[in-house]
């Protein structure tokens, strides 16, 4: 077995381990129900049925303080309070190493939670369900947050599964994987046998919450990329076809909206033959839709070509902060 084998398996169970051994030493509050943040429209049955999951999952496995006794000795305006100097705060007053923070914030119709674990110390980790999770999923993506130490952290993810990825010259971790970085500019390669390497240049911040995230397809060496997408070749192909067959519509239309009237004698008759303006009204009119259709169709084929590449660089939001993917 390679070593590279090896620390993709012991790495990330050590972090577990580790979470687990200090998590169980650590006295822990948890906020109020008054003091769940998030979206203000959650209802507050919701918002109860969450602190009281958060504090289950708690009770499983940390020493909680107790709530009456803590409860007395906090000032009405941090008991409210879910900013995280206020549980800072709250923590140090009750005598707890960490106060638990809970937000819930709405999203496509669907809960998301957020936990966030406040040292009497003052450093914080967040963790956030998927949406439509659960609360427990928040609270051990927080501890495994803790587990990593303050950040600020630098997560890589992104195609293919088990990439190696260097930083600054020394390997960190396998695609995908979290790492903590000092605060700076850094140039990051993403490698994998049978792909082409990516470089890329990120910028880490300076609060220990922060966190870069770097997201990659690798292309394999034949051209395509990792996630299988070779190019919407479909799309720029029936988007150049709408538009040339727009562009001859238009040309026909207004071909006959210029021609000019014809005489021509049938049988000693003269007949005056004027263009029919009606039929290259609707010529216009079908083919500029249709050249402008196929422009469209073929723009948003090259961009969705170009956006899952490398170089592409987006913002993505997030319950509590926003990532930086590049």
């Amino acid at each position: 077995m390679s070593l590279r084998t090896i620390s993709r398996w012991v790495v990330p169970l050590a972090a577990v381990l580790l979470c687990t051994g200090t998590a169980a030493a650590d006295t822990v509050y948890l906020m109020p129900v008054e003091a769940v943040g998030g979206d203000p429209s959650i209802p507050e049955a919701l918002r109860g049925e969450g602190h009281e999951a958060l504090r289950g999952a708690l009770a499983e496995g940390h020493a909680l303080v107790d709530d009456v006794s803590a409860e007395t000795r906090l000032p009405e305006e941090i008991a409210r309070c879910g900013r995280g100097e206020c549980a800072r705060q709250a923590a140090e007053l009750v005598g707890a190493d960490i106060a638990v923070v809970l937000s819930i914030w709405e999203r496509s119709g669907s809960p998301v939670f957020e936990v966030t674990l406040v040292e009497a110390g003052g450093a914080s980790y967040r963790g956030s369900s998927e949406q439509g999770g659960t609360v427990r999923q928040a609270l051990e993506a927080a501890f495994a947050r803790r587990a990593l130490g303050a950040g600020p952290w630098l997560s890589v993810r992104g195609t293919p599964a088990g990439a190696e990825f260097v930083v600054a010259g020394e390997p960190r971790g396998f695609v995908p994987d979290r790492v903590v970085l000092a605060p700076g500019g850094y140039r990051v390669t993403v490698r994998a046998e049978g792909y082409v390497s990516a470089h890329r240049e990120v910028i880490i911040g300076e609060r220990a919450d922060d966190e870069a995230v770097l997201e990659v397809a690798l292309e394999r060496e034949g051209g395509a990329r990792a996630s299988g997408g070779g190019g919407n070749l479909v799309g720029v192909l029936g988007g150049g076809a709408l538009a040339a067959a727009g562009a001859v519509a238009v040309g026909v239309g207004v071909g006959t909206l210029t021609a000019k009237k014809t005489r021509e004698v049938v049988d000693g008759e003269v007949f005056v033959i004027r263009p029919d303006t009606t039929a290259g009204a609707v010529w216009v009119a079908a083919g500029a839709a249709a050249l402008a259709g196929g422009i469209v169709w073929l723009v948003l084929a090259l961009a969705s070509d170009a956006g899952g590449g490398d170089d592409a660089p987006s913002i993505s939001a997030a319950p509590g902060g926003a990532s930086l993917h590049f």
